[in-house]
């Protein structure tokens, strides 16, 4: 069992951000269920942060294709490494929009990271619910803004 965590720009800011999480995700469902891929994806100011968990090599084409779509820019793997379970299993894929006016910091998301591995091993719906409530009380926010 592999997991990716990556950030992303929304490269177009002009979009509906809630018509197009709907289309990544109802497309998402159909092809990472045929890849047994599952995860899921944050959108914040933005930003795109998301979760997928498979195989390596699944991933990797998955990664590609993702690299390839227009909606995405400036693409910052964060976690790249095998872990020990599925913790998505539920879920071939699933996103919450925690859109806010704050800037989230790929700078920040690797900080989180490093102190996450530093005291446990990656657990990637652990890492997940710990981002998300980063966010929800603006901790990676930018110090004095």
């Amino acid at each position: 069992m592999y997991l990716i965590v990556y950030t992303s720009e929304l490269s177009k800011p002009d979009v509906d951000i809630d018509t197009a999480l709907k289309d990544i995700v109802e497309i998402a469902k159909v092809k990472n269920t045929k890849a047994n891929i599952t995860g899921l994806l944050f959108y914040h100011n933005s930003r795109f942060l998301q979760f997928i968990e498979g195989s390596k090599d699944e991933l990797e084409k998955l990664m590609l294709r993702i690299s390839a779509d227009s909606r995405h820019t400036n693409i910052v793997r964060i976690v790249d490494e095998p872990v020990y379970v599925r913790s998505f299993s539920g879920w071939a894929m699933d996103s919450f929009n925690l859109n806010s006016d704050d800037v989230l910091l790929v700078e920040e998301l690797n900080a989180v990271r490093d102190v996450y591995k530093k005291n446990v091993n990656v657990i990637s719906n652990v890492l997940a619910m710990f981002y998300k409530q980063m966010l929800a009380h603006n901790a990676l926010t930018p110090k004095g803004t």
